[in-house]
């Protein structure tokens, strides 16, 4: 049965979200909705958009998951079914019966994206399957708010809500058609579930649990993380009187969800697993564990082991970097809130056994287990690998305010809150870094700060200015109108005039081929990721410098297209 409200510092827990709590959660989700909304509207495709966009339209028309198969479907999928309405053209004959089955075909998604470029349906289709990630990033607050109240206290869970709705890195990620968001809602989920179950002996919340453990694995391959958590949390309450009953009730969880698994894909490919069945028991064994998605997963594992190069802080490396997430947290979150991260989750353990024990088992557990498996990986591009880890973490720092009195809690919901407001306005916010640090382009780079959001503002840009173009995300210089050419492909002895650069070309991906450019400061940033240079006269190429950032320099500007 429910917990008692149990009293804190001689006051009395409420242990769902308060009227007024809502109403401030309400009010904050409306304005983040403005500010996300505005910028899925106003941001160009970003680097895996594309793959996203035509993996779920096609998945949801033609029953194939061929086109990006190494990502599980769900997030993609629900994320396309607005965009249906508006019958994006989809390239078929073949082009289709050629894509590859166990990688992404870029291809095909190149072809997709161009004819949409062309109709000009680009902007809108791909605005309205952001908006389901809007929604998404939303609900996660909700979610957020839920557990922290369950666990701290509804001022706990509202403060929670806030923070994640207030933080420029989740507009940023929140508003694009992706696998972050949806795999960081089914994993809040899953934990708020797991939460119900430990506290509830009814069987249905275990049943709902292992169905939802099921959804983090279709969302996104951490989910096999996450599932083997979830079912020791909701068994670890009975060992002690009843093992037997612990054992079936972890069981049931990792049954349901795999079993769940076996549905979806049945459902979303059924034709995957009859391609490559030959009788009863081929088709049965191919149900069990689905050709697409072991192909994919054995696809990720064999990409995931290939080091690629990173950048943060003024500092690259090319593989396994551990240093490079605390950095990461240092650059992409507000300090106010980041400080909050630090230090609020020491404050669980004074709070009562029961309530420790909770957090620890749906908390702390998974953000655990999804932080060490990210931060081994032999990719560190980006901080959205560990949005799961993070929305987990912004649950379990809400304490800070649970357990002070409430002068203290209102004076320090505030002033964090506010400190996040006032970055979150910033726009856009994909490229946002923290402002004490100095210019985004010396501190970050791919999706923490240029993901080739860029691209609408860049292509108003290019089409008066006429320059060489090196340009990171789904187009290549020839997409632009007015652009000379491919600056990887230009000498820099011929290289004059206006230059055009993405901030995640120049310090990570074309690093080498474009050092020279390191050596001269920028006259102007458009949209805080792509650098700009004018040369009246041929670069020196002997200013070559391989191993330094590019420099800021006194006379650079801040340019947004017009």
């Amino acid at each position: 049965m429910a917990r008692r409200d149990e009293p804190h510092n001689g006051g009395q827990i409420t242990r769902r979200i308060t009227p007024s709590g809502r109403v401030v959660l309400g009010v904050a989700t409306a304005l983040f909705f403005v500010i996300a909304l505005q910028q899925a509207w106003t941001d160009g495709p970003t680097f895996d958009e594309g793959f996203t966009l035509v993996g779920g339209v096609t998945a949801l028309t033609r029953h194939d998951l061929r086109i990006v198969p190494q990502h599980p479907p769900l997030g993609k999928l629900v994320a396309a079914i607005p965009v249906l309405f508006l019958h994006p053209r989809i390239p078929s004959g073949r082009i289709w019966t050629a894509a590859a089955h166990h990688r992404a075909d870029y291809t095909f998604v190149r072809v997709f994206m161009n004819g949409e470029r062309t109709s000009g349906h680009l902007q809108r289709d791909l605005f309205a399957a952001r908006a389901v990630d809007v929604l998404e990033a939303a609900a996660v607050a909700w979610v957020i708010a839920m557990l922290g109240s369950r666990l701290f206290g509804s001022f706990a869970g509202v403060f929670g809500g806030l923070l994640w709705l207030a933080n420029p890195f989740v507009i940023g990620i929140g508003h694009l058609d992706g696998i972050d968001m949806p795999a960081t809602l089914t994993v809040v989920l899953l934990a708020l579930l797991t939460l119900t179950a430990r506290r509830d002996p009814r069987a249905r919340f275990v049943v709902l649990a292992g169905v939802v453990g099921g959804l983090t694995i279709l969302t996104r391959t951490t989910g096999l993380l996450m599932v083997p958590a979830a079912a020791l949390a909701v068994a670890t309450p009975l060992l002690r009187t009843d093992w037997r009953k612990a054992l079936l009730r972890g069981a049931t969880v990792i049954v349901l969800a795999w079993l769940t698994v076996m549905v979806a894909y049945a459902l979303m490919a059924p034709g995957d697993i009859v391609a490559h069945s030959a009788g009863v028991a081929t088709v049965l064994k191919h149900l069990v564990v689905p050709p697409m998605w072991w192909r994919g997963t054995d696809f990720l594992y064999h990409v995931g082991n290939i080091p690629a190069p990173a950048f943060v802080l003024g500092f690259t490396n090319r593989g396994r970097w551990i240093l490079y997430w605390p950095a990461s947290l240092l650059v992409k979150l507000p300090p106010a809130t980041l400080a909050v991260m630090i230090i609020g989750p020491f404050f669980i353990w004074k709070l009562p056994r029961d309530t420790r024990r909770d957090a620890a088992m749906v908390l702390l557990l998974p953000a655990a287990l999804h932080t060490v498996f990210t931060v081994q990986q032999q990719r560190p591009i980006g901080l959205r690998y560990l949005l799961p880890a993070l929305a987990l973490w912004v649950a379990a720092a809400t304490p800070i305010v649970a357990i002070t009195r409430n002068v203290v809690r209102r004076a320090t919901a505030a002033v964090v809150v506010a400190g996040a407001v006032a970055a979150s306005v910033v726009t856009p916010a994909i490229a946002w870094t923290n402002p004490l640090l100095g210019p985004g382009y010396r501190q970050a780079a791919d999706s923490n700060l240029d993901w080739g959001q860029a691209q609408y503002a860049l292509a108003r840009w290019s089409a008066h200015h006429h320059p060489w173009i090196q340009y990171f995300g789904g187009a290549t210089a020839s997409d632009f109108p007015g652009a000379r050419g491919d600056l990887r492909a230009a000498p820099p002895a011929k290289t004059v005039g206006w230059v055009a650069v993405s901030a995640s070309s120049l310090t990570t991906w074309d690093r080498e081929r474009l050092a020279w450019l390191r050596a001269y400061c920028p006259v102007g940033v458009l949209e805080r990721s792509v650098l700009l240079y004018r040369f009246r006269e041929p670069p020196d190429r002997s200013l070559v410098g391989p191993s330094q950032p590019p420099r800021p320099c006194s006379g650079s500007v801040s340019v947004r297209a017009g």
